[in-house]
């Protein structure tokens, strides 16, 4: 989230807490805010359980054999191994390289003098490259458009098996929590079974759906009514699944520039609010690849980064954001409709790396 809307949410917390206090509630709301401010961590630290577990025993193998004030020759040593170690967990080249510098930084003043020094900088280094590079603070919350302006419109894209359409379901079950109406647009019109299972979860989360008519291929086509729908009736969250092909695909890029097309038509040359790029964890520094070619072809928004937790491989997601400036915007932390998460870097790298 920028930092207008920190401040927003942070007034909304604030004008609840008083609510509940006038209501004779506090007691009852500040427990209720710790149990979900603790949920929130769990989840983090669940789902990284498997990254934070491989990266937290080759950290102790090499900490464990360092002898850090042994001048600059045993430093030297200790960083190349601990270079090694982050490589390996899919932070990338030259992420690792940014990481290490800051390591040197702290050493030459004298503020690396343990293992949990060591620990300390490597996460503080991790944030600061997340906060800098993922939006205006690093927590990069979803667009919102001013209400009497037309729909929100979130366009989502992927290659196939990345968790897209089961995204699309529990992102439009949030929406619905937060009383918004939403409409989806069923956009993947080479999968019938794509259709359905977008059918499905309306049906779950309550909300319309747009399917293509019998015979209609052109997806376009689909949003095109979808937009119009939504216009008409005033709805507040459309959400437009697409065809889940690899990022190689030049016929997939045209089909993806045109439903981009068609929602400016709606906007006086205005596209979507977002373009949320879904990427399964498990492929690690795969993602940097099919991350760099969407943005330049279609203008990526943001990421959503699924199965974070059957993975040991989420340094990736550092390595993304650093190399493309792009925020991840939602982590799916499990299997459950609630595990889709708003990204935290500070979270993040604490389930990563550990104590």
């Amino acid at each position: 989230m920028g930092v207008g809307e920190f401040f927003k949410r942070a007034a909304k917390e604030r004008a609840d807490a008083w609510e509940a206090l006038r209501s004779g509630r506090g007691l009852d709301y500040a427990k209720e805010k710790a149990a979900r401010d603790l949920g929130t961590v769990k989840k983090f630290s669940d789902g990284l359980a498997k990254s934070r577990e491989a990266l937290a025993r080759d950290l102790t193998r090499v900490l464990d054999s360092s002898t850090l004030g042994g001048g600059s020759k045993n430093l030297d040593a200790t960083l190349a191994q601990l270079e090694e170690v982050l490589i390996m967990s899919d932070l990338g080249v030259d992420t690792v390289d940014s990481v290490l510098a800051d390591l040197r930084a702290d050493a030459k003043a004298a503020r690396l003098t343990s293992r949990e020094d060591i620990t300390t900088c490597l996460k503080d280094s991790l944030v600061r490259i997340l906060l800098r590079r993922g939006g205006q603070d690093g927590v990069a919350g979803l667009a919102v458009r001013p209400e009497g302006e037309g729909p929100t419109v979130v366009v989502v894209i992927g290659a196939n098996g990345m968790g897209k359409t089961t995204t699309i379901g529990k992102l439009a079950t949030r929406y619905r929590r937060e009383g918004k109406t939403v409409l989806l647009a069923a956009a993947d019109t080479f999968r019938a079974a794509a259709v359905a299972q977008l059918q499905a979860w309306g049906e779950r989360a309550n909300a319309a759906v747009v399917v293509p008519k019998t015979g209609q291929k052109s997806a376009a086509g689909v949003c095109y009514d979808a937009m119009a729908q939504a216009v008409r009736d005033g709805v507040d969250v459309v959400i437009m699944d697409t065809s889940g092909r690899l990022h190689t695909n030049i016929n997939l890029m045209g089909e993806l520039k045109k439903i981009v097309g068609v929602v400016s038509k709606f906007r006086d040359g205005s596209g979507p609010d977002e373009v949320l790029l879904v990427v399964d964890a498990s492929i690690g520094r795969n993602a940097v690849a099919q991350a760099r070619t969407w943005s330049d072809e279609v203008g990526v928004s943001g990421l959503v980064v699924t199965k974070l937790d059957g993975t040991a491989r989420a340094g990736f997601v550092v390595s993304v954001v650093d190399e493309l400036g792009l925020p991840v915007k939602l982590v799916g932390v499990g299997e459950s409709v609630d595990d889709l998460r708003d990204f935290d870097p500070v979270l993040f790298v604490e389930g990563l790396v550990g104590s």
